[in-house]
């Protein structure tokens, strides 16, 4: 997908350290396909590596 130095450096800025693969979305949706989600609705499923997570603006609760 990216050159090897180039890899290295984007997945330096993932808070998980690492570069996902199209398998970590495959199987959000077999999850979402299978039994085991029978009880879930409306959800929002990120599988992004916590990029959403790691980019939150900080709270300002002071």
């Amino acid at each position: 997908m990216y050159p090897q130095d180039q890899g290295a450096s984007v997945s330096s800025e993932i808070p998980l350290g690492t570069m996902g693969e199209p398998i970590d979305v495959a199987y959000a949706a077999l999850y979402l396909a299978s039994d085991e989600s029978k009880y879930v609705t409306g959800i929002e499923i990120n599988v992004d590596d916590e990029i959403l997570a790691g980019s939150a603006p900080p709270s300002s609760d002071a």
